[in-house]
């Protein structure tokens, strides 16, 4: 396939996705899509993780394949990071890959184990409100905390703050 490397905006999540895939799969990625979604983009919605997981759905299901779901994750977590330069961690691809309704996920990032949990209790809702307000992992939000994260972990001489209790 031919993947644009100047695509701008929301089509480098696309071309890199369609790279990504073909890189994973050995499979051709060429196809002609019309994508549409009524997900706030930029919300903090992982509108931008569910993109990556759509389009790499659809490959899957034109090739009839299943590609293991941690390497999945991986693969569309690598699309932001490598194709559309988000400093982004792998918690939005996971629930966009293995969320299943009525449950919340657990995820260990430390090492990609994850559990469904069950959160179906009458007492509680969810809401979910649009401010209008963007959320930019690329501006660095993300890379800041992780960073800190990082230089806290080092000051305490352990691989990671999930190795601290």
């Amino acid at each position: 396939a031919v993947v644009s490397t100047q695509s701008t905006g929301w089509g480098r999540y696309f071309h890199g996705t369609c790279k990504v895939f073909e890189e994973v799969t050995g499979k051709d990625a060429s196809c002609v899509v019309s994508i549409a979604t009524n997900l706030p983009l930029g919300g903090g919605l992982s509108s931008s993780a569910s993109l990556t997981v759509a389009v790499f759905s659809l490959l899957e299901q034109l090739h009839d394949l299943k590609v293991d779901p941690i390497e999945k994750v991986k693969a569309c977590k690598r699309v932001e990071n490598e194709f559309c330069d988000v400093p982004c961690g792998i918690m939005d691809q996971f629930i966009c890959t293995l969320g299943e309704e009525g449950k919340a996920l657990y995820i260990n990032c430390a090492n990609n184990e994850f559990q469904p949990v069950p959160f179906s209790d009458e007492a509680l809702c969810v809401v979910v409100i649009d401010t209008t307000v963007k959320h930019d992992l690329a501006a660095g939000e993300y890379a800041d905390r992780k960073n800190t994260c990082e230089a806290v972990a080092k000051a305490l001489d352990v691989p990671s703050l999930a190795d601290v209790s």
